[in-house]
């Protein structure tokens, strides 16, 4: 993972240690659950911003979408996304390629911390 401060007032340098725990414990049981923005490119190439309920599990961001909405529409021309979430102490924006999650475990294991979030994830 490449990492930027994207500060402008010459402020000590974040390290992504301290976002990445703040995942971390988002993520889990007593998780709180922060609205997660998501960013997609429609093929006309106008922007796309969606609230997610967004996991970090495993160094990678999941979320659920269906085919037919805008935001997985834009991802099937179009993988890159922008996830931006504001933590305890820190705004954080990620970049990355979707990919649709298939194996049975890791979906399986999702539903689970999803439902533990409080989430209608279905088995």
């Amino acid at each position: 993972m490449d990492e930027k401060n994207l500060d402008i007032y010459d402020h000590k340098h974040i390290a992504w240690s301290c976002a990445l725990t703040q995942l971390e414990l988002q993520t889990g049981e007593e998780g709180h659950g922060r609205t997660h923005w998501l960013a997609t490119v429609s093929p006309d190439s106008r922007p796309h911003v969606a609230a997610v309920g967004a996991l970090w599990v495993d160094g990678k961001f999941y979320f659920t979408s269906s085919a037919r909405t805008r935001k997985s529409r834009n991802l099937a021309t179009n993988p890159s996304w922008t996830i931006s979430v504001s933590l305890d102490d820190l705004d954080l924006a990620v970049a990355g390629a979707a990919r649709v999650v298939t194996d049975k475990a890791t979906l399986e294991r999702l539903v689970s911390l999803y439902v533990a979030q409080g989430w209608p994830a279905v088995r």
